[in-house]
């Protein structure tokens, strides 16, 4: 008996959808890293606010407002609990004592929410940690 070949089972895998789902993932995480990159927050005002320039030995840190506050930790800006913190900070502290660290916090926090992070900084070992603020009068970035 002769098997017909247009008869017979052929399995091929079809990656047209598998492509499909790949292409509309890229979008996804095109449109949302920037936002997570830079988080919507409205910094505090000041009336004179020292200029520091920015140097490689910073570390940034951004608290951002939200029930509860979301901690972002490093240039990758990681989601972190505040044990999570505690651990990273001891860690940086380990590798790095001289870094330094810069807090940028959403002026909708309480003064609580943010003493609680410069506590768990200065436990892991640091001493001086720079906060951002915004002129007076400037817009506020999103």
């Amino acid at each position: 008996m002769q098997s017909d070949s247009r008869s017979s089972i052929r399995s091929e895998i079809n990656v047209t959808p598998l492509v499909d789902v790949c292409l509309v993932l890229l979008i996804i995480f095109m449109v949302v890293t920037p936002l997570i990159t830079n988080p919507p927050m409205e910094l505090p005002q000041t009336a004179h606010p020292d200029k520091k320039p920015q140097t490689g030995a910073q570390f940034p840190i951004a608290l951002v407002f939200d029930r509860p506050p979301q901690i972002l930790f490093g240039t990758n800006f990681r989601h972190l609990s505040p044990e999570e913190l505690q651990v990273a900070s001891e860690d940086l502290y380990q590798n790095s004592p001289n870094s330094e660290l810069v807090l940028r916090a959403d002026r909708r926090l309480s003064y609580g929410d943010i003493r609680r992070v410069l506590l768990v900084l200065r436990n892991a070992g640091f001493r001086n940690v720079s906060l951002i603020s915004e002129p007076e009068g400037a817009p506020h970035t999103p």
